[in-house]
């Protein structure tokens, strides 16, 4: 390990120890509070309930309904909230410590967002067939130097005729580039066990006078 990464790496565990560790040990009480109160809640309400119905009393059994079933709605609500806020704010002070190093520049996240599906077909590495299903979320942007990227978690799959059912055709994190400098040609970059799946991506770029580097690396 080099003396620059080793110097990294305990920048690092100084960031995790002063300001990711604390974010999560308040964010793990505000999930305790969130469950203790759903439990109290839970015990509150099937008392009320039972006492309701034990009492045999139907008008205030209904007159119950409407604020136990505004409190649920609010109880969800919450659950809500701290599940969407979580990951947010880990991965954005995971980013700040990143962007604060040499030739990077400053990197956001929208979790709810991902790479456009016009991206995703113009990479021409995966066959120019219609997809079922196109879902992403985890959208990264930044720069790293004079390169911009753009990436995010995908989740891609097309309706087989053959076998009459959805196939997956990518799962997986894409990224995206634009680099400064123009390049001649292009490359087509295929895990080797993964060869079979993409028959006609290979065929679109050997039609290209696309050559196979498989024998050189």
């Amino acid at each position: 390990m080099s003396l620059v990464s080793e110097q990294r790496m305990r920048e690092f565990r100084l960031f995790f120890n002063h300001t990711i560790h604390p974010e999560l040990v308040r964010m793990d009480q505000r999930r305790r509070r969130l469950l203790r109160l759903i439990f109290v809640s839970a015990v509150l309400m099937a008392a009320l309930l039972g006492a309701a119905l034990y009492l045999d009393i139907f008008a205030f059994t209904l007159f119950l309904l409407a604020p136990l079933g505004f409190y649920i709605s609010y109880l969800l609500w919450q659950v809500r909230i701290f599940r969407l806020s979580f990951k947010p704010r880990i991965v954005n002070l995971l980013l700040d410590f990143i962007d604060d190093a040499h030739n990077y520049g400053t990197l956001s996240y929208e979790p709810k967002k991902s790479i456009p599906l016009e991206l995703f077909k113009r990479s021409r590495i995966f066959p120019d067939i219609k997809l079922a299903v196109y879902q992403g979320e985890d959208f990264i942007e930044g720069r790293i130097g004079d390169i911009h990227f753009q990436a995010s978690e995908l989740w891609a799959e097309y309706y087989s005729r053959v076998r009459n059912r959805l196939e997956r055709l990518f799962r997986g994190f894409f990224l995206h580039a634009e680099l400064q400098e123009p390049l001649r040609g292009s490359f087509l970059v295929l895990p080797r066990h993964r060869l079979p799946f993409f028959t006609r991506s290979v065929k679109q770029v050997t039609l290209a006078g696309g050559k196979c580097m498989d024998a050189f690396v």
